[in-house]
C-alpha cells in the first residue's frame, strides 16, 4: 500500500446559526476510513478519485474539531460546490 495522505488542501470560514463561527475544511485524502479497519474498500470505485488515487470532502469544523463531512468527491472543485451548496454559500474562502 502507498504512503496515506490526509491534507486540508482549503479553508473557508462561515458563521453557524448566525452566531458561532465556524470552518470549512477541504480535505484531500488517498485512504478509505471505514467503520472496519481494512485494505479493502467496500465497494468499487467509492469513493470517486482523481487521476492521483485522491477523494476529496467537506469537513464542517467548531473549536478545531470536525463535526461533520460531506459525501466525498473525485476533485477540490466538486467538495467547495458542495460546501457552498450546504452552507448556501456563505464562506469566505481563504486564498
Amino acid at each position: 500500500m502507498s504512503e496515506q495522505v490526509k491534507t486540508i488542501v482549503k479553508r473557508g470560514h462561515w458563521i453557524y446559526g448566525g452566531t458561532v463561527p465556524s470552518e470549512v475544511w477541504i480535505v484531500k485524502q488517498n485512504y478509505f476510513e471505514g467503520p472496519t479497519p481494512t485494505d479493502e474498500e467496500p465497494t468499487p470505485g467509492y469513493p470517486p478519485r482523481d487521476e492521483n488515487g485522491m477523494f476529496y470532502y467537506a469537513g464542517y469544523v467548531q473549536k478545531g474539531a470536525i463535526k461533520g463531512i460531506s459525501n466525498v468527491c473525485g476533485s477540490v472543485d466538486e467538495a467547495v460546490r458542495l460546501a457552498e451548496q450546504t452552507i448556501q454559500g456563505q464562506i469566505s474562502w481563504e486564498p
